[in-house]
């Protein structure tokens, strides 16, 4: 499951590469911000840590699909979302 959201993932990110230079910079930044919010929240401490993180880490593949994924792949990733969660729950 992982290995396939990977490969859809991957698709969509690829085509980040197509995007107007404005555009790409604009997703380049919202996504280092995304990421150094990320970095941060992995040196907190408390009990809502673990759910800063998902959120976190949901928002910015949410905002790379976004920008990048049409809506087959987007359909695709909706499918597999319910069974990646769950394995990302139980780990």
């Amino acid at each position: 499951v992982y290995r396939a959201a990977g490969a859809l993932e991957g698709m969509a990110a690829r085509a980040a590469a197509a995007l107007p230079d404005a555009e790409r910079a604009a997703l380049a930044d919202a996504l280092r911000a995304l990421d150094d919010a990320l970095g941060a929240a992995l040196g907190e401490r408390g009990a809502d840590v673990a759910d800063r993180l998902s959120r976190l880490h949901h928002a910015f593949h949410g905002r790379l699909m976004d920008a990048c994924a049409g809506p087959v792949t987007r359909a695709l990733l909706d499918a597999l979302r319910p069974r990646l969660e769950r394995y990302e729950w139980f780990h």
